[in-house]
C-alpha cells in the first residue's frame, strides 16, 4: 500500500506541474542569446578568449575534419613552395597532398589547399563575431573590437598573399551570401591598413621587453609590424619605413644575443624579447583528453619535420621524438650559408654538418656516446660506432648532407604528451628589422639600413657587410629559413625587383637527394669501418615523366580551391589555372 501511495503522489505531482507552463519557460544554463551578451567587459573578454583560440587552432592546430592531421597548412605548404626546402619523407608519394606544393604540381583539387583557404576564413569569422556586436563603449570593449580587428587584419594579409585577389569579408555573412573576388591584392592590402589604423589608439603596448605576456596578444607593436608588412607588399616603401621606425627604435623589444638564438624556436625563447606576437601553447595534463591535447600542441607537426626515426639505428638525443623526415633543408642554400657563415650561432642553430651531426656532442648526441663503464666515447669509436648513423642502405629520401635543426622538438620542447610545448611565432623582431632595412634601402637612407641589417649579422656572428638589395635577399634567408616569408618574398622580389624566380626554382626542383651513410652501405671503403655521409641527386619525377616545375603567371599564388568555386559561383578562378 505504501508503495502504491507513493505513486499516485508522483503522478499528482507531476500532473500539477505539467499544467503550468509557465514553469517549462526556464532560460537554459551556460548559454546566452546574441541580444543579451556582448554587452559587458566580461561578456566581451570572453568572445576575445574564444576568437584567440580558434585563431590558434587555424593557424597551427590539427584538424583530421577538414584533413589536415599532420597540422596547420600554413606552416608547411608555405615553406615547402620555398627553393630551400624539401618535404622529405619516406619516399615520392609520402604526405603527398603536401609535397606538391614543393614541386608546383599541385591542383586547385588539393585538400590542403582548401583547409587553408577554410581555415583563414573560419578564423575571420570569429573575428567579425566581436566586430559585429561589442560595441566599443568602454576602454575594454574598445580594445577587444581593435584586438579582433588586428586579427582579422593579419588573416586578410594572409589571404591577399597567398591567393592574389581573394574576398575581403569585412563583416558578418550568411550561407546566403557569395563574396566575390577583391579588386586586386593591393585592395586587400590598403583595407588591411586602413582597418589598422582606425583601431591603432585602442591597443595596449608591451610594457617593456621583459613582458612576456606582451607578446601572447595583439599590441601596438604587432599592429606596426603588420602595417609595415602590407605596405612592403604594396611596394609603398615610405610607408613601410613610417610604420616599422617606431617599432624597431621601442624599448619594448630587443634582438636575443647570438648565442640564444636557437632559443627562439624552441620554449626556452617563449615571450622572450625578441618576440611581437606568437601563439602560445600551454600543457594541461588536467583536461584528460590526450587527443586533442596532441592536436593543440603539434603533436602531429613534430611527426612531420623531426628526423626520419626509421632511417637511423637509433635517436639522437638533441631530437626528443622520432618524426617522418619532412622540411629538410636543401643542400645548395646550406652550402650558400655555411660559405657565409660557417660557425655563426644561426648557422649552427638552423642546420649541422655531417661531422656536427655525427659526433659533436653538444650540438647533437647520441645515446651511445656514453659508455657502459661511465666513460664517454672517444672520436675514433664515434667513427666506428653502429648505433649512430643513417642506417638505411636504400639511402634517407630527398635529405642532403646537411641536417635541419632549427624546427625540431628538442628534449626541453617535449610534453609528457610527446607534442612540442614551443610557441608559434607569427612575429618577431629579426624580420621587422629586415623589412625596415629594406625600406630604407629603397628609400635611399642607405645609412639607416645599413645600420639594421648589421645588427642583424653581428647578433647572427656572421661577416658584417656592405648593404645592398642582395644583402638584404640573402639576410631574410638566412635568418628566417622555414619562418613561412621566403615564397612570398620571392614573388614580391620577382613583382618589385625583377628577380628571375622561375630560374630560382628551376635550380631545385626535381633534383632529389637520397642521403647515404656509406658505413652502412656494402661496397664501399667506408663499410662497417666509418660513418661518411653522401647524397645522390636523382631526378625522379622526369623520369617518370610527371609534369612538375615552377611556370611564371601561375605559380606565384595559390589557385581558388575546386570545392569553394563549386560553391560560390560569384568567386572567379585565376586565368592561368
Amino acid at each position: 500500500m505504501k508503495k502504491l501511495l507513493y505513486i499516485l503522489v508522483a503522478g499528482a505531482c507531476l500532473g500539477i506541474t505539467s499544467c503550468d507552463e509557465e514553469r517549462l519557460d526556464i532560460k537554459q544554463k551556460a548559454s546566452s542569446s546574441t541580444e543579451d551578451f556582448y554587452k559587458t567587459d566580461e561578456d566581451a573578454e570572453s568572445i576575445l578568449t574564444s576568437c584567440y583560440a580558434q585563431f590558434f587552432n587555424k593557424i597551427i592546430g590539427a584538424d583530421w575534419g577538414d584533413g589536415c592531421g599532420f597540422g596547420g597548412p600554413q606552416g608547411l605548404l608555405l615553406n615547402y613552395s620555398s627553393d630551400d626546402v624539401f618535404s622529405a619523407g619516406g619516399d615520392i608519394n609520402d604526405h603527398f597532398d603536401q609535397r606538391q606544393f614543393d614541386e608546383f604540381r599541385y591542383d586547385a583539387a588539393n585538400g590542403q589547399l582548401k583547409a587553408l583557404y577554410q581555415r583563414y576564413y573560419s578564423a575571420i569569422y570569429n573575428c567579425n563575431l566581436i566586430r559585429a556586436n561589442v560595441a566599443p563603449d568602454s576602454q575594454v570593449k574598445a580594445r577587444v573590437v581593435a584586438e579582433a580587428t588586428v586579427l582579422s587584419a593579419y588573416l586578410h594579409m594572409q589571404l591577399a598573399l597567398v591567393f592574389n585577389n581573394p574576398p575581403m569579408i569585412p563583416e558578418l555573412i550568411t550561407a546566403e551570401d557569395y563574396p566575390s573576388n577583391a579588386e586586386s591584392q593591393e585592395v586587400i592590402l590598403d583595407w588591411c591598413i586602413k582597418e589598422i589604423e582606425s583601431v591603432m589608439g585602442n591597443l595596449k603596448e608591451r610594457q617593456g621587453a621583459s613582458d612576456i605576456a606582451g607578446c601572447y596578444t595583439v599590441t601596438k607593436g604587432f599592429a606596426q609590424f603588420l602595417l609595415g608588412k602590407c605596405a612592403m607588399f604594396k611596394g609603398d616603401y615610405a610607408a613601410a619605413e613610417k610604420y616599422l621606425k617606431p617599432l624597431v627604435e621601442s624599448s619594448n623589444y630587443a634582438l636575443v644575443p647570438g648565442e640564444r638564438f636557437r632559443d627562439l624556436f624552441h620554449v626556452e625563447g617563449d615571450g622572450c624579447e625578441e618576440k611581437i606576437f606568437e601563439l602560445n601553447i600551454a600543457y594541461t595534463p588536467s583536461n584528460g583528453d590526450d587527443w586533442w591535447e596532441n592536436m593543440r600542441g603539434g603533436w602531429m607537426f613534430n611527426n612531420v619535420v623531426n628526423w626520419r626515426g626509421d632511417d637511423m639505428p637509433r635517436q639522437p638525443k638533441i631530437e626528443a621524438i622520432g618524426g617522418w623526415g619532412g622540411g629538410a633543408i636543401n643542400d645548395q642554400f646550406a652550402i650558400k650559408m655555411y660559405n657565409n657563415e660557417p660557425d655563426s650561432y644561426r648557422r649552427k642553430a638552423t642546420f649541422l654538418t655531417p661531422d656536427e651531426w655525427l659526433y659533436d656532442e653538444e650540438l647533437c648526441g647520441w645515446p651511445s656516446d656514453d659508455k657502459e663503464d661511465g666513460t664517454k666515447m672517444t672520436l675514433e669509436e664515434k667513427k666506428k660506432d653502429p648505433l649512430r648513423g643513417v642506417s638505411k642502405s636504400a639511402g634517407s629520401f630527398s635529405r642532403g648532407i646537411y641536417i635541419e635543426i632549427k624546427k625540431i622538438c628538442t628534449p626541453s620542447d617535449k610534453s609528457p604528451r610527446n607534442c612540442s610545448m614551443a610557441n608559434a611565432t607569427i612575429a618577431r623582431l629579426g624580420e621587422a628589422y629586415l623589412l625596415y632595412a629594406e625600406a630604407c634601402l629603397k628609400n635611399g637612407n642607405t645609412a639607416e639600413a645599413t645600420k639594421y641589417v648589421n645588427k642583424i649579422q653581428e647578433r647572427a656572428g656572421a661577416p658584417v657587410t656592405a648593404v645592398t638589395m642582395q644583402t638584404i635577399m640573402d639576410e631574410k634567408q638566412y635568418e628566417l629559413w622555414f619562418e613561412g616569408c621566403r615564397f612570398h618574398d620571392l614573388v614580391r622580389w620577382s613583382k618589385y625587383d625583377n628577380l628571375d624566380i622561375k630560374a630560382i626554382f628551376d635550380k631545385v626542383t626535381d633534383n632529389i637527394p637520397l642521403l647515404f651513410d656509406d658505413y652502412f652501405v656494402e661496397g664501399t671503403e667506408y663499410t662497417g669501418k666509418e660513418h661518411h655521409l653522401r647524397a645522390e641527386i636523382h631526378h625522379p619525377l622526369s623520369a617518370a615523366k610527371v609534369q612538375c616545375g615552377f611556370v611564371k603567371g601561375k605559380h606565384e599564388y595559390f589557385p581558388f580551391p575546386v570545392d569553394i568555386l563549386a560553391l560560390n559561383p560569384n568567386l572567379k578562378q585565376h586565368a592561368n589555372w
